[in-house]
């Protein structure tokens, strides 16, 4: 019987670690998330064009519609 009650402790002990392992990679994964929104968020991707790349939004009068 204490064989028993040794493996069914040895047993919750390993399930509580994965899933704290579970929990931890949760949390890893919404953070990862909430950077990708922001790295990719429109204004932030317009300003990085402006700045570093010297590109702007083309006027009204210089776009061209192309119909095929």
């Amino acid at each position: 019987m204490s064989y028993v009650a040794y493996e069914n402790r040895k047993l919750h002990n390993q399930l509580q670690r994965v899933l704290e392992r579970q929990n931890q990679a949760q949390v890893e994964w919404g953070r990862l998330l909430l950077e990708e929104s922001t790295l990719t968020a429109p204004a932030r991707v317009e300003r990085l064009a402006r700045d570093k790349l010297g590109m702007e939004v083309p006027s009204p009068v210089s776009v061209k519609m192309v119909v095929q």
